[in-house]
């Protein structure tokens, strides 16, 4: 079962060449209609494109074996649930670092530009407004928080614009590119960086990170970019910061509650460029994310071999019989 109305055409394809019949949740994603389906099937394998896996889901079917996320963040799968029945949870880990990183590099040249405000400008008659020059890239520095696939990715692309590269991660290794400086105090990073863009998944160390002591610390007109998840960062505490110029900007693809409502504060502000949780949603890296699914569902129904880079809950899988 997809929770979804599609998968990419050749993955889809390869489920049914391994003889699996497939399920779509065509009438919409909410929880019943996943159990539901889940319940009526007896479906052996879930791709996970929307919704939240909840314990009432992963018990839905007595024969369900595996959970694939069409995505590298899962904290919508209750992976304990999963890990205390022996059912393994992946991830697609990677797969759309270059899509988020280019998003990113896209928000931050929208903000410092004013590429948005210019626009609605121009639309409206006015050749040049009051808005005043813009700033570049070059010789700012950039804190990256969090420094995974798409971390590193973005590094190697604002290096191309000549920026200086700090980096916060607590776990990060300590061979990391020459191109970025691995900073061991988050408080330093804030107070230092001219951008901030966030790699962090959502946990009980990250959720809230950004708060307003947070935004006390960073320099008037810096540039938050948040593509992780949206409770990361304290909005009320953002939106004082966007209103009293610590924050130049910010470019937001995430926020505390999804789908974002309508009329919100955001949509009203000028130095606020938000998209819907987009960011990996090219047509590149679908193509990789149902690929990824396709085969992590496979590698577990068919018996193996496992991608263990993908395997969240390694110790679901420890009794069974698979290949290495």
């Amino acid at each position: 079962m997809v929770t979804g109305d599609a998968l990419a055409a050749p993955s889809a394809q390869a489920i049914r060449d391994a003889g699996l019949n497939l399920v779509f949740c065509e009438n919409g994603v909410d929880q019943r209609s996943i159990l539901d389906l889940a319940r009526h099937y007896r479906i052996d394998g879930m791709i996970v494109r929307h919704g939240d896996i909840n314990p009432d889901v992963i018990n839905a079917s007595e024969q369900l074996r595996v959970i694939a996320n069409h995505g590298a963040g899962y904290d919508n799968i209750d992976v304990a649930a999963a890990s205390r029945i022996g059912i393994p949870v992946f991830a697609a880990v990677g797969r759309n670092a270059g899509a988020v990183a280019e998003h990113v590099l896209g928000l931050m040249l929208c903000l410092s530009k004013n590429l948005l405000g210019r626009d609605r400008s121009l639309r409206a008659g006015v050749w040049r407004g009051p808005d005043g020059p813009t700033t570049e890239l070059a010789g700012k520095t950039i804190g990256i928080i969090g420094f995974g696939a798409i971390g590193k990715a973005l590094s190697r692309f604002v290096t191309a614009f000549d920026m200086r590269v700090l980096v916060f991660d607590p776990y990060a290794r300590d061979n990391l590119p020459d191109n970025v400086e691995l900073i061991g105090d988050l408080d330093a990073v804030l107070s230092t960086s001219d951008f901030i863009s966030l790699h962090v998944p959502s946990t009980s160390e990250t959720r809230g990170m950004i708060n307003r002591r947070a935004f006390e610390l960073m320099k008037s007109g810096t540039v938050l970019i948040n593509t992780a998840r949206g409770d990361i960062v304290e909005e009320d505490a953002m939106l004082d910061a966007l209103g009293n110029g610590t924050l130049r900007g910010a470019g937001l693809d995430t926020f505390a509650e999804e789908p974002l409502p309508k009329a919100h504060v955001f949509e009203s502000l000028n130095n606020v460029v938000i998209t819907p949780h987009i960011a990996g949603v090219t047509e590149e890296c679908i193509d990789r994310l149902s690929q990824s699914s396709a085969e992590n569902i496979l590698s577990i129904l068919r018996g193996g071999p496992v991608n263990y880079g993908d395997l969240v809950n390694a110790g679901a899988i420890q009794n069974l019989n698979l290949a290495n």
